[in-house]
């Protein structure tokens, strides 16, 4: 029985399996991926296929010995960082530091566009070979897309998520209620369903992040994971490294289960900590500060990570291979603390108790600049104070996306995922722009302002117009001026004048007959007859006039655009 409100039979089913294993299991922690302690880490795996409450542990031969020491004497051995460098070394290339779509193209440039471009044409003719297409297929209309097309894709692809409709196809509705004209202009609606960099040239900054972020996907997926402190809770895993001055993405690994790519490293360190190494190896040697938490925290990963000119500063938890016992109970706000040369293990009792691994703090308590609400001042060790400082990068920059985000729903993961790469290429983007001016304009604004640059870039409205709805709020073939009246009557003659009528005089849908009519145009004075000889001669808007099935049956000369122009003099 399905007790989860809200959720899938089959979502519900995992849910119940990774809580059973929770009970039975969480009070074990490994080295491994598997390990997830469900109360304090934002990670949640199981073995390679969910529900499996298999565990692979690592040896304890491969774990170095610590000797920890209680005295309160502890130097960290610090890697000064070199303030000099950090930065992008291309800002400097840069023509026009207001041209965001300069910045954007460091990402998506010009190969990577032209190669989207090529396997989606490549992945067309695949289709069309292999499908049996109907007459009423969009396909029918494919004409081969390219670079300038894919990037005024993107540019749409974006601007949808700041015009949010149910369905993409109400971006190209022709109702007055749902109406965004810039799409029908730019591009138009089967093009755009249809088709559906990293850069070594940015020098981190000092402190960088290491996090998890996931990517809301509910469809069948062996690697989906399921994170309950997490907005979106079922999804694809991503672990982010960041620069915290800057909120630069500056790598990332799709967790896939077990054939997820990292790169080999010493097995003491577990998956956790080849983890860190995979997305901190350009980084290392560098003197940089890592902040992870508690699932990739240990004494190995720290001693590994300071022999490589790294330093460290994370959460923890107390069973992990090679800590110190820290058994002692705290009053709130006391702190313990034991060290090896280099490493310093501390206890600190807040609400809970805390642990920390630092290779660069000592125990000093600080003043975090708070008052609690008595008016007394909020005091933390300086590790923890360090740690709340620089550790929500990768959670900001999830802020930040939840409302310019241009991820569409569909039932193809890799989908989801190549729109979240867009949106995390406006967002470097978006951190070079910052860097670069010193401007701190919203996200949001930025990437309106990049999607006009692209549209105005690549679009050229060359194309030939389809009959249509006018731009303007006043269509001008509405104002009257082509609408029929009475012949005014001759002086001295008759008093109902009549005269042969122009449509019937010159149609081609039938025999041509002479008949006289008493209406005239209001502004050309061509002679026509009543209906059906006005349905003939004038466009009318469907929503404001006759209720014309098909307009095209009607006329009986060459179509003139829906702009206002009148079918027998052609004039507006």
């Amino acid at each position: 029985m399905n007790t989860y409100v809200g959720l899938t039979d089959s979502e519900a089913e995992y849910l119940s399996e990774l809580m059973t294993t929770v009970e039975s299991d969480g009070s074990e922690c490994d080295e491994e991926l598997e390990d997830i302690d469900y109360d304090t880490s934002d990670s949640e795996y199981e073995d390679g296929v969910p529900g499996s409450s298999k565990r692979r542990k690592a040896k304890d031969s491969n774990i170095p010995h610590f000797s920890w020491r209680s005295d309160n004497e502890f130097v960290p051995q610090y890697h000064a960082y070199d303030s000099t460098n950090p930065g992008f070394r291309l800002l400097s290339d840069l023509e026009d530091e207001n041209n965001f779509l300069q910045y954007f193209q460091c990402y998506f440039t010009e190969e990577l566009v032209q190669e989207i471009a090529t396997e989606t044409n490549r992945y067309f003719e695949f289709v069309t070979q292999n499908t049996n297409k109907s007459k009423y297929s969009r396909l029918n209309h494919w004409r081969g897309t390219n670079t300038e097309e894919i990037f005024l894709f993107l540019g749409m692809t974006m601007l949808i998520a700041k015009n949010k409709k149910l369905k993409i196809s109400e971006c190209w509705s022709r109702g007055c209620l749902l109406q965004t004209p810039i799409f029908q202009k730019v591009m138009s609606r089967d093009s755009d369903i249809i088709i559906e960099n990293k850069i070594s040239s940015f020098m981190p900054f000092e402190n960088l992040c290491i996090d998890e972020s996931l990517l809301l996907y509910k469809g069948r997926l062996s690697f989906k994971q399921y994170i309950r402190s997490k907005r979106h809770r079922f999804g694809v895993k991503f672990f982010v490294l960041t620069d915290v001055e800057t909120d630069y993405v500056l790598d990332f690994i799709i967790y896939t289960g077990a054939i997820t790519d990292l790169e080999e490293v010493d097995k003491s360190l577990g998956i956790s900590g080849a983890i860190v190494y995979t997305l901190m190896k350009p980084c290392l040697e560098k003197d940089h500060n890592i902040f992870p938490d508690n699932w990739y925290t240990s004494p190995t990963l720290a001693k590994y990570l300071h022999e490589h000119k790294t330093n460290l500063c994370g959460t923890v938890r107390n069973n992990r291979k090679g800590m110190p016992k820290l058994e002692k109970k705290l009053k709130q706000g006391e702190v313990i603390t034991q060290h090896t040369d280099k490493i310093m293990a501390l206890k600190w009792r807040d609400r809970r108790d805390v642990y920390m691994l630092t290779t660069l703090h000592t125990n000093k308590i600080v003043d975090t600049g708070k008052k609690n609400r008595q008016g007394e001042a909020i005091k933390k060790p300086e590790c923890v104070k360090c740690y709340n400082q620089n550790m929500g990068s990768v959670d900001k920059i999830d802020m930040l996306l939840s409302s310019v985000e241009c991820i569409r729903k569909t039932i193809k993961w890799y989908k989801k995922i190549f729109f979240h790469l867009l949106d995390l290429a406006v967002t470097n983007s978006y951190a070079m722009y910052n860097v670069k001016t010193g401007n701190r304009i919203s996200l949001a604004d930025f990437q309106l302002e990049l999607i006009r640059q692209i549209i105005e870039k690549i679009f050229k409205d060359e194309r030939p117009r389809k009959p249509g709805r006018p731009s303007g709020d006043v269509p001008i073939r509405l104002v009257g001026r082509h609408f029929p009246k009475l012949i005014p009557a001759v002086p001295g003659g008759k008093q109902n004048s009549q005269r042969i009528c122009h449509v019937c005089k010159h149609t081609e849908l039938g025999p041509k007959r002479r008949k006289d009519t008493s209406s005239e145009k209001v502004k050309c004075q061509e002679f026509i007859g009543n209906m059906p000889s006005t349905k003939k001669m004038i466009f009318l808007d469907p929503d404001v006039a006759f209720n014309f099935d098909n307009r095209a049956k009607y006329t009986d000369v060459p179509m003139a655009p829906f702009g206002g122009v009148c079918k027998i003099c052609f004039q507006a």
